[in-house]
């Protein structure tokens, strides 16, 4: 929680020069608009479908923090290494905030039109995505 607390900090308080999110990415799920900084990013997701996962992943490098900016949908989440059964996911709606350590598989089901913010704790890197597949059943 610590790192997403920092991270939130730096990101919020970035002295650098004025700078927008730029697409990088649209298919049938989602657009992605981003902003890499020197040590961390920010991306915005617009939802296209409601029934294609986003996520099912893990990151080793990174922590992200999510802020649901508009619309609804819930969350999976599931801390490697721990024995125990996936928990039922979170209800999100606009202005639910979700942490994300690192080592922590996530797959987000969000209504179409929903937005998201999400800030990491790394710029994204093209040649290391730090995207391991991990697929959370539900």
């Amino acid at each position: 929680m610590e790192d997403a607390i920092n991270l939130a900090v730096h990101i919020v308080s970035y002295t650098g020069n004025c700078a927008e999110l730029k697409p990088v990415h649209e298919d049938g799920r989602r657009a992605i608009s981003e902003l890499n900084l020197a040590d961390s990013s920010i991306q915005s997701f617009v939802i296209k479908q409601a029934d294609l996962p986003l996520g099912n992943h893990y990151h080793e490098k990174k922590a992200e923090l999510f802020i649901i900016t508009k619309g609804s949908g819930r969350v999976y989440l599931y801390k490697l290494g721990k024995l125990e059964k996936h928990k039922d996911p979170l209800e999100l709606k606009k202005g639910s905030v979700v942490v994300v350590p690192k080592y922590t598989a996530h797959t987000f089901i969000l209504e179409p039109g929903s937005e998201m913010l999400c800030l990491s704790s790394a710029p994204f890197n093209e040649e290391d995505k730090d995207m391991i597949p991990y697929k959370i059943e539900f």
